[in-house]
């Protein structure tokens, strides 16, 4: 599943939306679709915000996707581990 979303998140916000809207714009929209149900949540979507930004970025120096899709793939992995530690500690 972190493999997918990572790819899927990557085509639709940098391949598909960022040549379109912009890094800024993209990056708003992904930050959008990281909102959390609560207050607690707001680093959360502040981070998906300068992550989508400085995805919009490495993949308009690159010219591909590809960094973009591994950089997104890593945080979506550490992110999991995090969550699933903290769960297991509890």
């Amino acid at each position: 599943a972190t493999q997918a979303s990572s790819i899927g998140e990557e085509l639709l916000f940098r391949g598909a939306l960022m040549p379109w809207i912009g890094v800024w714009w993209q990056a708003a929209a992904f930050a959008a679709l990281h909102v959390g149900p609560k207050k607690r949540f707001l680093p959360w979507t502040v981070s998906a915000f300068v992550l989508g930004a400085a995805f919009g970025e490495l993949a308009m120096r690159t010219g591909n996707l590809g960094g973009a899709i591994a950089a997104h793939f890593l945080i979506n992995f550490l992110n999991l581990r995090f969550i699933v530690g903290s769960q297991t500690a509890d």
